[in-house]
């Protein structure tokens, strides 16, 4: 089971090889991608732990995967793709593409319906209880109506299991309206990994 703790880093939405991203991020350009890329191998080293947050890439998979540092976990976002997870799994990478809680609480009670897209690793870190996801919870956006299934299961255990924080992707530059979810998009991370400490001593920046 995947172990995260304060000194882990996170990052999300990257969308490596997706050249339509300029047209939906003002902060996007061609040089991101590099900048992305060399921002992550100067911060990771082989030995530390980055939980990307999904969105990886949205082509020329085999050329990314292997040439990022670090002992790699991903949370299945909506653009990952079965056959880009398998990949990823190829070249090393974790995968979250369920719910996976670990916190010493009895969970058997505990009921929700499945989705492909219903992906979380819930856990806590220092006193807070924190669920990493690629949706944020209550994502009140329009354009994610078609996501609502999977939204509200997220928000079913987030109040069930009492989490405190969310971390989340899939917003890009916008931030969730709750002041409990914490955007680690890209876009609000300087286009580098970010301590998971650092995220959460700093939440008031992301928010």
């Amino acid at each position: 089971m995947l172990e995260l703790n304060e000194d882990s880093y996170i990052i999300s939405d990257t969308h490596l090889g997706h050249k339509n991203i300029i047209k939906h991020e003002s902060s996007r350009n061609e040089s991101k991608e590099y900048q992305i890329i060399n921002n992550w191998n100067k911060t990771i080293t082989k030995d530390d732990y980055i939980l990307h947050m999904g969105d990886f890439a949205l082509s020329n998979i085999e050329k990314y995967a292997k040439k990022l540092n670090g002992k790699k976990t991903i949370i299945k976002g909506n653009h990952d793709k079965d056959k880009f997870i398998n990949v990823l799994k190829e070249y090393g990478w974790n995968i979250i593409d369920e719910v996976v809680i670990n916190i010493k609480e009895d969970i058997s009670n505990l009921k929700y319906k499945k989705h492909h897209l219903l992906c979380c690793y819930i856990t806590d870190i220092n006193g807070l209880r924190v669920m990493f996801s690629h949706f944020p919870v209550f994502n009140d956006n329009s354009y994610d109506e078609k996501y609502k299934e999977v939204t509200d299961i997220l928000e079913y255990l987030f109040l069930e299991l009492e989490c405190d924080i969310n971390i989340h992707g899939h917003t890009h530059s916008k931030n969730a309206k709750e002041q409990f979810c914490i955007n680690s998009c890209v876009e609000k991370t300087d286009f580098k990994p970010k301590k998971i400490k650092e995220i959460l001593s700093k939440k008031i920046d992301f928010i």
